[in-house]
């Protein structure tokens, strides 16, 4: 939906542990992208799934394995960390991250 200023806005949903299988020590999957997440400034709504909740079915119909993390924006769903982090453009002006350089290796 466009914002104030004209511009689309549409709100991000993250699936994440409810309980970390690492104890808070940031291993989890999910937690890169809560990171790229906030170094590009973009705001999100985080969904906290348990364990059983990542087996039934209306999250296995966004993610086939039944892991996390998912992204949803307006009707898209993406899974897999690499996949997430690649489609994040950046918000603001401050936002740091490396260039897209076509026909390079990413590191």
């Amino acid at each position: 939906m466009p914002g104030d200023n004209g511009e689309f806005t549409m709100s991000m949903i993250l699936t994440a542990f409810e309980r970390s299988p690492d104890g808070g020590k940031g291993l989890a999957r999910d937690t890169r992208v809560r990171w790229a997440l906030e170094e590009v400034g973009q705001a999100h709504e985080v969904r906290l799934l348990s364990f059983s909740a990542m087996k039934a079915p209306a999250h296995v119909a966004h993610q086939p394995f039944g892991q996390i993390p998912t992204l949803e924006q307006d009707g898209l769903v993406l899974f897999e960390t690499g996949a997430i982090t690649r489609t994040l453009p950046p918000t603001s002006p401050e936002a740091k991250r490396a260039p897209h350089t076509s026909g390079r290796s990413m590191a």
